[in-house]
Order: structure tokens, then sequence, then C-alpha cells
């Protein structure tokens, strides 16, 4: 019986099956052990489980950003196999267009390509979005190097038909620049809602004061929402935030206070009381959101529509 059994497993044709399946037991068990051994995230003993919120941020940062990850990060890059003109590296390097001329495939709309900057220091070439970073680390780094693309967005700016206006995503604070150059109205695009801008505002004296890290607080203007100090990343948490993340946020709102209009992805319907207080309240440290907070007010009735 059991020779009979082994004879009908250890054959050749069955060798391949063992080989993937010792493969993914493999990979499995290391993950296991690596996360039960490393991961800052997972607590086996009592006393870490009952730990509450963990000021580990270094940790995870050393557990995500590990060896082989930096090494295939750092190694050479070779966008060719062969010799190859500029225009078809180009080709290569171009990861953004097929999402938008996809989603406009049944519209007019036209679409000029800007090249992106290469060799930036520690962005991946070839990595032309932030969902496409190693790391959010990256990402002040990544807004920077997009200023390099002022020059060409301004000769296409020139060879464009009269523009009224343009829409441009509120991390390119630089496109203001480029706006009054050319006296055209710009509108800041928010991916963020109202309910997260709010927030971010409401919260900000409280955030400033001694709170503990861990201490419950009710924001002043939405009884409602309770928070603490870790429920916000660094360095927005901190009594006195400073760093480039922080000097980016403010070039990137004092840019969207100075520009004609703002455009959030919500519609009134469902953010009608964050929408309010935006219109009503909203006044930065630095007075940044008092220019379009009356704007805001003026242009309700578009807002409602959505």
């Amino acid at each position: 019986m059991a020779s009979s059994t082994v004879n009908r497993w250890l054959r050749p044709e069955v060798y391949p099956l063992f080989g993937a399946v010792g493969v993914a037991v493999g990979i499995c068990g290391f993950q296991l052990v690596r996360n039960i051994c490393i991961n800052p995230e997972v607590r086996v003993t009592k006393e870490n489980r009952g730990a509450g919120v963990l000021e580990n941020f270094s940790e995870g940062e050393k557990y995500a950003e590990h060896a082989l990850r930096k090494f295939v990060r750092n190694r050479p890059y070779y966008p060719c196999l062969r010799p190859c003109s500029p225009s078809s590296q180009s080709q290569n390097l171009d990861h953004n267009r097929p999402f938008f001329s996809d989603s406009l495939s049944d519209t007019n709309v036209n679409i000029i390509d800007i090249p992106f900057p290469q060799n930036i220091e520690g962005i991946p070439p070839g990595d032309e979005s932030t969902d496409r970073l190693p790391s959010m680390s990256l990402f002040v780094p990544f807004a920077k190097a997009t200023k390099l693309m002022k020059p060409d967005f301004e000769l296409t700016l020139e060879s464009l038909s009269p523009v009224t206006f343009m829409i441009t995503d509120s991390f390119l604070p630089w496109t203001l620049d480029s706006a009054n150059k050319f006296g055209i109205s710009r509108f800041a695009y928010y991916g963020l809602t109202t309910f997260s801008l709010s927030l971010m505002s409401s919260s900000g004296d409280l955030l400033r004061t001694e709170l503990s890290d861990d201490e419950m607080f009710t924001l002043p203007n939405f009884p409602w929402i309770k928070l603490t100090r870790n429920d916000f990343d660094p360095p927005f948490k901190e009594r006195e935030p400073k760093g480039p993340l922080f000097d980016f946020a403010m070039e990137e709102t004092t840019a969207t206070s100075k520009s004609y209009d703002l455009i959030v992805s919500s519609f009134y319907e469902l953010e009608s009381v964050y929408v309010d207080y935006l219109i009503a309240n909203v006044v930065l440290e630095h007075g940044a959101l008092d220019p379009f907070v009356q704007r805001l007010s003026h242009h309700k009735n578009h807002y409602r529509k959505g």
C-alpha cells in the first residue's frame, strides 16, 4: 500500500508540482516568520497588545525599506537592451498617458505631452506619478522635481490658442506663476474632500496645545468627531511643525489662496456641513484660505450641482 502510493507520486511528471508547492509553502513560511519576528504592527505578547498606539514610525520604515528593496531600487537602470532612439526611450518611460487617453477616448479632448524631468536624485527612472513611488518619503523631492517642467509647460501655453483658465493639481503650486505670467485664471484642484480640509483646519489650534499624543479631544466645530494627536501624520501633529513636507504644504496652501478658485472632489449634498464650514469659518494660521472663502460662497450654487 505504502509502496504503491510512493510510486504514484514519485514520478518525473509530478516533480514540477512538488517544486511549485514547495516554493509557495516556503514563501508563506518566510513571510509568517518575518512578520511575527520584525513587523512592528504584529504584537505577539499580551503586554504589547495592550500598549495602544505605538510611536513606531522608524521601525515601520525599517521594515518596509529592507535591504532587498533598496538593492532592486538602486540597481542600474537600462530602459533599452538594444540601441534605441530618444523617442523610443521616451515611450518606454511614458506611464501616465494611457490612463488619460483611455478615459478620454470618447471625447474631443486633445492631450499634450510634457516631458517629466529625468535623473532626479532618489526618484527611480520612469516613476512619473506618486502612486509609483517606492516610498512616500520621496513625495517632497518628487513634487519639487515637477517644477523643472515649468519651461516646457509655459512653451506649451504659448503655442495654444488664447487660454482663458487652467485647472492644476494643488501640489503643483508653481503653475500659479505661469498662470499669472500669461494672465490666465488658475483653479486649484484638491483630491481631498471638504471633510478632510475642514478637519485639518478645525484641529489646527488644538494640535498646537499641550495635549498628549493619546489624549482624546473634540473638534470645536464638529462636536461629534473625536480625535487624538496620533490620528495625524508628522509633521502636522507636532506642536511646532516644521520640515520639508510642512514647508511644501505651506507653499501649496499659499498658492491656492492666490488662485482664482478651488475645486474639490465632492458634492454639496454629501458634505454640506463641511462646505458651509469652509465658506463661513475657515481661517488658517497665516490667513491663507481667506481670499477664496468668499469666492467659494459666491459659487455655492454651482457647487451644489456637483
